[in-house]
């Protein structure tokens, strides 16, 4: 409940926030090149290792889990079911360092490929550095069903 409390207080933030140039955005955007080739890879494991032990993460349909074996095995269904074979790109809008440690990362993702039919989502990413690491701390995948706001 508190990560939970924790994220939505950091969603507000956002809103609030001023995005903050930092030495630290190569790294955010490394980071999000790693996720996407884990993706592309079909590398369930690979994906769940850059999230913190204690993730909360929503998922399209609205769900909400917790864990990192719960979202390496979310993402193993889907990487091994529909969306075999498929590419995901990211498109960062914004990040914004809430302190030098937790940044808010929003994309534009779209997924294509495999047997499913392409999507498009908003995707909120809460990173918190762990030692030289960064790593998701929460995660919210949005449907986007016309074009995002700037």
């Amino acid at each position: 409940m508190t990560r939970v409390l924790i994220v939505f207080a950091v969603l507000f933030a956002l809103g609030t926030a001023e995005a903050q140039p930092s030495s630290a955005e190569p790294e955010i955007q490394g980071f999000l090149a790693q996720m996407t080739s884990a993706w592309n890879r079909g590398d369930a494991a690979g994906i769940a290792n850059l999230a913190h032990k204690d993730i909360t993460f929503t998922i399209l349909d609205g769900s909400v889990f917790k864990g990192r074996d719960v979202f390496e095995s979310k993402h193993r269904g889907v990487l091994t079911g529909a969306f075999k074979g498929s590419t995901q790109v990211f498109t960062t809008r914004r990040v914004t360092f809430v302190r030098p440690d937790v940044a808010l990362v929003d994309i534009d993702a779209s997924i294509s490929g495999g047997a499913a039919r392409p999507v498009r989502s908003s995707l909120l990413l809460v990173l918190e550095k762990d030692g030289q690491e960064w790593k998701i701390a929460g995660l919210h995948n949005t449907l986007q069903r016309s074009s995002s706001p700037d």
